[in-house]
């Protein structure tokens, strides 16, 4: 695995592109879905192979050690345990957890590389914010103005799809990743992300619900 970079490749391609469960329906045939699926579980079960670092008593690597390596290689990080709570979340809920907990614990780096992001989270919010003329993410409600509420109507069919299926990607992969991994709220707790998340909700939201109804009147198609 350490030197395999096409397993690498293999692996990463397969968490980004794979279809979520809130993607819009693709329609396969009945072949192609059942290689989907039996690829679906192999990923899956290559990753649990990677986070186990004990087999028996005398197949094991030490857990000082498996950190540094799957760490120092990008083994994990946390995209991809993102990634992986959202494709694989629901009924393997009690295995992830599990899993996550071991990476956590036997290589505590990845709490600092999650304290770093959640920033770069808050950000992506700010942006989107920005990009519907909604100003920044602060901790209380705005007053939204006229060109405000013009700014997200005046938004591209494009632009607007990409917004909320954005959202839908970020909001429900939090949800799965902290359901799965909820000792992680504490991190996000430090960066007040309930408050910034909840200003964010109560200024976009709405106006996102308006355009889309005036959207669907202006083409009922």
């Amino acid at each position: 695995v350490l030197f395999d970079d096409t397993l690498h490749r293999c692996l990463d391609s397969y968490l980004k592109l794979a279809p979520r469960a809130y993607d819009h329906a693709i329609r396969l045939p009945d072949s192609a879905r059942s290689m989907l699926k039996s690829v679906h579980r192999l990923v899956f079960m290559t990753f649990l192979r990677m986070s186990t670092h004990k087999e028996s008593k005398d197949c094991y690597i030490t857990p000082s050690a498996y950190g540094e390596m799957i760490y120092d290689n990008f083994i994990f990080d946390i995209p991809k345990l993102f990634d992986l709570c959202i494709l694989y979340g629901g009924g393997n809920n009690a295995i992830l957890s599990k899993m996550i907990s071991n990476i956590f614990s036997q290589q505590p780096r990845y709490n600092d590389d999650l304290n770093d992001i959640v920033p770069m989270i808050i950000q992506i919010f700010e942006n989107i914010k920005e990009k519907c003329g909604l100003g920044d993410i602060s901790d209380e409600p705005q007053i939204l103005s006229a060109d405000n509420v013009k700014s997200v109507f005046t938004l591209s069919s494009d632009d607007f799809r990409d917004i909320i299926f954005y959202l839908s990607d970020i909001g429900m992969t939090l949800l799965a990743f902290l359901e799965i991994y909820p000792e992680a709220s504490c991190i996000f707790h430090q960066h007040t992300f309930v408050s910034r998340l909840s200003a964010c909700y109560e200024t976009l939201v709405p106006e996102l619900e308006k355009s889309l109804k005036q959207r669907k009147s202006d083409h009922p198609r």
